[in-house]
């Protein structure tokens, strides 16, 4: 599989203990113009460190193809029983030519709900 890193953006995410976060991802070129994401496959990761084992595995689904839409999401489910914490995630996409491009990437907090 043939892999290249394009200019992804940096985007921090801050998610609630026990709550559903639900993520709107634009997919750009440099000239912010949309990119047609028909046949990618989308793999997102959390970990505390690089090196660390995954803590959480954010589905990314395809919202808008043509118009370059994916969703990121993680259930509350998910994050329930998992400790807050501050890590690092990634979002890549393996494109229909085997190409892995990274799509963006950050730094992820997990805080606790304060109204539950």
């Amino acid at each position: 599989m043939a892999c290249c890193d394009t200019t992804s953006t940096r985007y921090n995410i801050t998610c609630k203990q026990a709550v559903d976060l639900i993520l709107s991802i634009a997919i750009k070129d440099l000239n912010s113009i949309a990119i047609d994401v028909t046949g990618w496959v989308f793999a997102c990761k959390v970990r505390s460190s690089v090196s660390d084992e995954v803590i959480l595995t954010p589905s990314v689904t395809i919202a808008d193809a043509v118009n370059g839409v994916a969703t990121l999401r993680i259930l509350a489910a998910d994050t329930a029983a998992v400790d807050p914490f501050i890590g690092f995630y990634d979002v890549i996409a393996t494109r229909p030519d085997d190409v892995v491009v990274s799509v963006f990437a950050g730094n992820f907090e997990l805080t606790e709900t304060a109204s539950r």
